[in-house]
């Protein structure tokens, strides 16, 4: 997503831990998500979301948590030099 954007990208993905079975925590902020068949198969590696956007070549990545109900998402704000 870097690689075609022009200046940012704007990522949201699930935040907290939910009853449905098809939200797996893949993605956390500040500090994992206990380990549940809820928060995650163990199968699956949960991945700080900012040190992600960082490592692909972000020169900053804002996060913040949106919780009211009945969404609970990280909006990550990602952005990069333009001179690539």
């Amino acid at each position: 997503m870097i690689r075609v954007s022009s200046n940012y990208i704007i990522c949201t993905v699930p935040a907290l831990p939910d009853n449905n079975e098809e939200h797996i925590q893949l993605f956390y902020n500040t500090r994992q998500h206990a380990q549940s068949s809820i928060t995650r198969p163990i199968q699956y590696k949960q991945t700080n979301l900012e040190q992600l956007w960082l490592d692909a070549g972000a020169k900053t990545c804002k996060i913040r948590i949106i919780n009211e109900p009945p969404y609970s998402i990280l909006l990550a704000i990602i952005t990069f030099s333009t001179s690539r």
